[in-house]
């Protein structure tokens, strides 16, 4: 699924050919890992994040995002104190 991803107060917001919006409140964890990120070159400048919800409405999972963005996602969701998994190995940050 290719987008924008953006980080707001309270929402995260996919805007993509069918946007999502997640209020942060109904986030129950974000996992960030390499599946489905292939393999080779592009593996190691990406990462995956899996967003699972409260609410049950359906987990949602953003693939191929660039590594560089890891810091910035992980320290929002820190100061928005959301649950965080790191399934990514040491040596892959």
């Amino acid at each position: 699924m290719q987008g924008d991803l953006f980080l707001l107060e309270k929402y995260i917001f996919f805007v993509s050919k069918q946007p999502s919006l997640i209020e942060l409140s109904d986030i129950h964890q974000v996992a960030f890992s390499r599946l489905g990120a292939g393999s080779g070159a592009s593996a190691a400048r990406t990462f995956d994040i899996k967003i699972v919800t409260k609410s049950g409405s359906g987990d949602l999972t953003f693939t191929s995002v660039n590594k560089e963005e890891h810091e910035t996602v992980n320290g929002y969701l820190q100061d928005k104190k959301v649950k965080t998994k790191n399934e990514m190995m040491e040596g892959e940050l």
